[in-house]
């Protein structure tokens, strides 16, 4: 059974609050897999997990490629990197 789409964002906030930044990479790459990089919710918590991790380019690399912004990444996650 694969995972939903809403199954993401709870991953990456736990890998977050563990400071799994390794495990938050691989699970990044089955997102790249299964299309969904350009899902918002899932893309803020990708973004989110990296910087908390201190990856900081990884997350620049993310924020970078967005194209798209709603009311949840710029109100949000701008003051969540910086």
């Amino acid at each position: 059974m694969a995972p939903q789409r809403l199954t993401y964002p709870s991953v990456f906030k736990a890998y977050a609050s563990l400071g799994k930044a390794r495990d938050g990479r691989q699970l990044h790459g089955r997102v790249i897999k299964e299309g969904l990089e350009d899902d918002s919710f899932v893309r803020n918590t990708m973004l989110h997990m990296y910087a908390t991790c201190g990856c900081f380019v990884e997350a620049w690399a993310i924020f970078v490629g967005m194209t798209d912004f709603d009311v949840q990444t710029t109100e949000k996650d701008e003051f969540q990197i910086f």
